[in-house]
C-alpha cells in the first residue's frame, strides 16, 4: 500500500479538497460527510451537488473520470455519484470485508461504549448499500461481541426489557461504568493495604493470579480474592 490520501477542508463552508493517494472505504466515507455537510451549509440544490463537490478530487482516477462523466454530472443525483467512487476507488469486495469487520468485531478490555462507537461507526460506511445493519441486527451483532462477564451481568439486569436501541446502549454502559468502578475501588484497596510489601508471604497465589490476569473481569475477580484474603488474615 502506497500514501494514504488526505482531505483537505479550511472551514465548513469551504469545499473540500482530497489528492492523491490511497483511498480506502473510511475515507470515502469521511469525503462523502464532510461534501454533504458543506452542500448543506450552502444550500446546495440537489441538482447542483455533484457537480459542486466533484471536482474537488484530484488524484489521476478522478480526474479520468471527470474527463468522462463530465457532461452528465449535472443529471447525476447524489446515491449514484457515492456508487461510482466507490466503483472507482474501492475492491469489488470491499462491501463484504467492511460488513465481516463489524461482525467479527468484540469488545475486548476496553469500555463497551467504546466497543459500540467502534461498531457504529463501522457500520456507518456500508451506509446505502444492502449490507448497512439496521438497529436490530446492529443491536444483536454488538451484544454477540460483548464481553463475556459484562454479557452475563446485562442478562441478570434484563437489558432486553429496553425494546429501542440508544435507550438499550445507555443502560449497558451503565451497567459497565458500575463494574469499572468496583474494579477501581478495589485497585485503591490494594494501595491502601500495601499489597506489594505485604502479600508475597499471605496470600502469594491469589496475587499470581491477579498479575497474570489478561483482561479486567479476571482481574477483578482475582482482585476481590486479594483483598477478601487480606481482611480476613
Amino acid at each position: 500500500m502506497g500514501i494514504r490520501a488526505k482531505i483537505d477542508q479550511s472551514a465548513p463552508n469551504r469545499p473540500p479538497t482530497m489528492g492523491e493517494g490511497d483511498v480506502d472505504a473510511g475515507l470515502l466515507w469521511d469525503w462523502f460527510v464532510k461534501s454533504e455537510n458543506f452542500l448543506r451549509h450552502k444550500n446546495t440544490p440537489a441538482q447542483d451537488m455533484v457537480k459542486t463537490v466533484a471536482y474537488g478530487m484530484t488524484s489521476v482516477h478522478t480526474i479520468r473520470w471527470l474527463a468522462a462523466n463530465g457532461p452528465s454530472l449535472p443529471e447525476m443525483d447524489w446515491e449514484t455519484y457515492k456508487e461510482q467512487m466507490r466503483t472507482l476507488f474501492l475492491p469489488s469486495d470491499w462491501e463484504y470485508t467492511a460488513r465481516m469487520a463489524v461482525l467479527r468485531l468484540k469488545q475486548g478490555s476496553r469500555p463497551f461504549m467504546d466497543f459500540a462507537l467502534d461498531a457504529m461507526a463501522r457500520n456507518n460506511l456500508l451506509a446505502g448499500t444492502v449490507s448497512f445493519m439496521n438497529d436490530d441486527f446492529l443491536r444483536d451483532t454488538i451484544e454477540a461481541g460483548m464481553d463475556p462477564e459484562l454479557a452475563q451481568e446485562c442478562h441478570r439486569e434484563n437489558t432486553n426489557r429496553f425494546s429501542e436501541f440508544r435507550p438499550w446502549l445507555d443502560e449497558i454502559k451503565r451497567l459497565d461504568e458500575r463494574r469499572r468502578q468496583r474494579f477501581d475501588e478495589i485497585a485503591k484497596e490494594f494501595a491502601r493495604l500495601n499489597v506489594r510489601t505485604t502479600v508475597a508471604g499471605r496470600v502469594p497465589s491469589k496475587m499470581a493470579a491477579f498479575s497474570a490476569a489478561k483482561n479486567s473481569s479476571v482481574r477483578m475477580a482475582a482482585a476481590t480474592n486479594v483483598v477478601t484474603s487480606l481482611l480476613v488474615t
